[in-house]
């Protein structure tokens, strides 16, 4: 049998050095198009937009048929962040032809339980909750620019009801009146309401 001997160059310590493992985790997650949010969604975030549709692509030229395709998964363990960043991913959950699983993992909330009831199959572990809420900013400038802020807040409000609206169970006289608290999920409400599809015990059970 032959054998083989790999040569490192002598004062090259770098060439000795193994692999971070932290990064040969999230490369081999990547590989199975498995994702994280499990920190503020923010302009780091669009990276999973950009994978979300790098993936499609793929698929695309590969002449995959929609319902072979190996699914995006996406696990959230987030307490919000951006707003814009978090439309990024959002439309590039919703346009994608490859299906998107979002997995609520521990806590959902704002930014971050927005991206989770876009997915095409929705997931909670047991114990896991979400927030649902108006979110927060501030304003300043002449009047001018804070009446056209607000307009634009308002438009956005609204898009943000028709998402939950249209993802959800929840009929829209409920909505109105808990939208402007913070509206708080247990699991089993989160089921009940239609925010998520099903409650998992296992993660194999979405591996």
């Amino acid at each position: 049998m032959d054998t083989f001997e790999i040569q490192i160059p002598a004062g090259s310590g770098a060439n000795k050095q193994l692999p971070d493992p932290y990064l040969l985790n999230y490369y081999e997650s990547v590989d199975n198009r498995i994702l994280w949010i499990d920190s503020a969604v923010s302009e780091d975030t669009i990276e999973i937009a950009k994978k979300i549709v790098r993936w499609n692509a793929e698929d695309d030229d590969a002449s995959i048929p929609i319902e072979n395709r190996m699914p995006i998964k996406l696990y959230i363990a987030s307490g919000g962040g951006d707003a814009y960043a978090m439309l990024v991913v959002l439309d590039a959950i919703l346009s994608s032809q490859t299906p998107v699983y979002t997995v609520n993992m521990g806590l959902a909330a704002s930014a971050a339980c927005v991206l989770l009831i876009a997915g095409h199959k929705r997931f909670a572990m047991p114990h896991s909750h979400a927030l649902w809420h108006s979110g927060s900013g501030g304003l300043s400038g002449t009047m001018e620019q804070l009446q056209s802020a607000t307009k634009h807040f308002d438009t956005m409000d609204a898009q943000l009801q028709d998402l939950f609206l249209s993802k959800t169970k929840i009929d829209l006289k409920t909505y109105k009146k808990q939208k402007d608290k913070d509206w708080y999920f247990t699991a089993d409400q989160m089921l009940d309401g239609g925010l998520v599809d099903v409650i998992v015990s296992s993660v194999n059970e979405i591996l």
